[in-house]
């Protein structure tokens, strides 16, 4: 995922690196592997399921030998685990690269509880969930890991709705309970959708949701 080069001193250096041998794999920094190896897991337990996912497909799909992938995690728990945080960093991230929410208002936090809502509902999220409701019994490893890592997502989301809070954008005087209450009500959406109690909204359907529960939000948050 990256291309790396070397530099000597202010000068690039000009020296060619030495061919590797033919058939063996690329030299990757461990952090790219360490990606590469998230990204192909999380794909393989999407697809297959987590009893039906093994090491040497997760392997083949990275393109990563299974002594790297063993240098980075010692088992399948620990390579959801792995795939699990992985997915939390690349949507705490989606929060950190929205637009500033403070002095915004209503937009600010329409704005929030629509990027929540959106990788909510994104097609991984709702595809994981379902595999770790139908195999948690079997491997509860899973729902350990699924609420480690549900966790920090919630935590990141919380501390963004007090922002705005604090900056007066929203007028309440708890912040966190205000924040519980729209995880709440995104949530319960999501469970009807995967227990197919209702169809995933389109985007028109989807937004009009969304400005209506701001609006709730707004107006209930200044009572808090």
């Amino acid at each position: 995922m990256g291309m790396v080069t070397i530099m000597t001193g202010d000068k690039q250096c000009k020296q060619r690196p030495k061919a590797r041998g033919a058939g063996r794999p690329p030299v990757r920094s461990r952090d790219e592997t360490l990606r590469l190896i998230a990204r192909a897991a999380t794909e393989e337990f999407m697809a297959n399921g987590y009893a039906r996912t093994s090491i040497k497909a997760v392997v083949a799909r990275a393109g990563v030998s299974t002594k790297s992938l063993y240098k980075i995690v010692p088992n399948k728990a620990e390579l959801f685990r792995l795939a699990m945080d992985q997915a939390i960093d690349i949507s705490i991230q989606q929060f950190d690269d929205l637009p500033s929410c403070d002095g915004r208002g209503r937009d600010g936090l329409r704005t929030l509880v629509m990027a929540y809502t959106r990788i909510s509902l994104s097609e991984p999220s709702l595809k994981v969930t379902n595999m770790i409701w139908v195999e948690h019994k079997e491997f509860p490893e899973l729902l350990e890991s699924y609420r480690e890592s549900g966790r920090r997502f919630t935590e990141a989301f919380d501390q963004r709705v007090a922002r705005l809070c604090r900056s007066g954008a929203v007028t309440c005087s708890e912040p966190l309970v205000l924040a519980d209450f729209i995880r709440n009500a995104i949530d319960g959406m999501r469970r009807q959708v995967l227990f197919g109690q209702r169809k995933h909204p389109n985007d028109a359907e989807l937004r009009a949701w969304v400005d209506q529960c701001t609006r709730l939000f707004v107006e209930g948050a200044s009572s808090l």
